[in-house]
């Protein structure tokens, strides 16, 4: 149990300090899902709760969203090759079209769901949530405080 809190403390913080040093309309949706997915399996036998969370971050991670059930990275990459200033952009994907705007909107809608999750595995081991983030140098403080 207690690797596998140390895990989960390490995933909490790496998910928050990806968080809080993320540019704007950066796409990081799918290193988050990877940090939860690690947070979900380092425990040794899933309770019901996880379980759900298990199912619902692999959905995510295989459909994105119920408006475009496409592969997350898909998202990701047509969002980050097309942020050159026009968020009006019409963006063919599969058989459908969408707006730069929709597809982010979509994936902020995914960081915060993740977050939510992430926000619960923490308390419910009771993990410290870092509020404020030093660069490696331990110079430059980013904090929500």
């Amino acid at each position: 149990m207690q690797n596998d809190l140390s895990l989960i403390r390490f995933c909490v913080y790496n998910y928050f300090s990806i968080i809080i040093t993320a540019r704007p309309f950066q796409p990081i949706s799918t290193i988050l899902i990877k940090i939860v997915e690690s947070m979900i399996s380092s425990e040794r036998e899933l309770d019901n709760e996880m379980k759900e969370y298990k199912k619902r971050v692999e959905w995510i991670y295989q459909n994105t969203h119920k408006e475009v059930n496409e592969h997350l990275s898909i998202i990701e990459l047509a969002v980050f090759r097309n942020l050159d200033g026009r968020l009006n952009r019409e963006i063919d994907i599969g058989d459908k079209t969408y707006s730069l705007t929709e597809l982010y909107k979509y994936l902020d809608e995914i960081s915060k769901e993740l977050t939510n999750i992430v926000i619960n595995i923490a308390k419910k081991y009771s993990v410290d949530i870092p509020l404020t983030y030093f660069n490696q140098s331990g110079q430059g403080k980013i904090s929500f405080e």
